[in-house]
């Protein structure tokens, strides 16, 4: 579906620094636009699929100049403050944050983490909301990700495809000023990109901070592959699986709470367990500061029981990340 089609409230996006005439494509767009002063205050939120770029905008929109967050991670750029908070029971401690930053800074943003779904009623908490959402080649987003999470292209393929019409669908009920840009113009023309952040939020750069923007735009520099492996200092193996009886173990980093391991049969989600079982063997080799980390589900009458073909996977709530020696398939002995 034509995204112009989409467009029932507000008008149809409007292309910036291309020229139809001659189907030069910058991939740059503007949706709702609205002036914005250049004294006005404001939030910018960054959002886009997970491994679409938004660590990069994050990077180009601090160097500007703009506080991204007070407790920013180095390579993802990710405000961990905020981040913790982006969950309906922390609604008011969320408030109060947004207000401190109103206070403290006239224009301040934040890159909306990959896990986190848009919603309208985070946008109302905020003042003047402008938006900047990244789009990046599907088929890379899913390499990516099928990479990191040891799962098929063709799965991460449907899920990216998935995500990408709900990101369509919020921004078709939105009002909000939005610039939207292409990941791969982007890198294209990193000064094009930085000429249209200036403009859209009337940031009033001088060359020598444009250069400087226009340098941070990287593709995937070594201190973000670092702290994305750091953030998902995961561990876990699918060990064996029994007629009656599924095994393995699953941690997160050094965390002191115990791992949420997902399992799955034949494509669907059929059981939720802890890891906290004891496992000193486990413990020993990875130098765990503790012993539960294993999980043990017993498979209890006929209509549970594996059957000759079954297809297990194990994966780990919270990062969707299989682990390894995941799938397995059941075979009678």
């Amino acid at each position: 579906m034509i995204f112009k089609q989409l467009r029932r409230r507000t008008t149809a996006a409007r292309m910036l620094g291309g020229d139809t005439e001659s189907h030069q494509n910058s991939g740059f767009w503007l949706l709702n636009a609205t002036a914005k002063d250049h004294y006005s205050a404001g939030t910018v939120v960054v959002a886009g699929l997970g491994r679409s770029g938004t660590s990069m905008l994050a990077a180009v929109l601090k160097t500007a100049g703009i506080c991204m967050g007070e407790q920013t991670a180095i390579g993802t750029h990710e405000d961990q403050q905020l981040a913790t908070l982006l969950q309906p029971r922390k609604r008011r401690e969320l408030r109060r944050l947004i207000e401190q930053r109103n206070q403290n800074y006239t224009l301040w943003g934040f890159k909306l983490p990959s896990r986190q779904i848009l919603e309208p009623s985070l946008f109302s908490l905020l003042r003047r909301p402008y938006l900047v959402v990244i789009f990046r080649d599907i088929l890379a987003i899913a390499g990516r990700r099928q990479i990191s999470k040891g799962e098929s292209l063709q799965c991460q393929l449907t899920q990216s495809l998935s995500e990408y019409r709900r990101l369509v669908r919020f921004l078709d009920r939105i009002d909000h000023p939005c610039l939207l840009i292409s990941y791969e113009k982007a890198l294209l023309d990193p000064d094009l990109l930085v000429d249209q952040l200036d403009h859209f939020l009337r940031l009033n750069l001088d060359n020598i901070s444009k250069v400087a923007c226009s340098a941070s735009v990287q593709v995937s520099p070594d201190i973000y592959r670092r702290e994305v492996r750091q953030l998902q200092g995961w561990q876990g193996r699918l060990e064996e699986i029994q007629k009656d009886k599924i095994k393995g173990w699953a941690y997160v980093g050094q965390a002191d709470a115990p791992a949420k391991v997902e399992i799955w049969i034949n494509g669907l989600r059929q059981y939720f367990c802890i890891a906290n079982r004891p496992r000193p063997d486990v413990q020993s080799e990875h130098q765990l500061k503790t012993s539960a980390c294993g999980f043990c589900i017993a498979l209890n009458g006929d209509s549970q029981l594996l059957k000759q073909g079954d297809y297990v996977s194990a994966r780990l709530a919270e990062t969707e990340q299989q682990l390894r020696n995941s799938p397995l398939t059941y075979t009678d002995p």
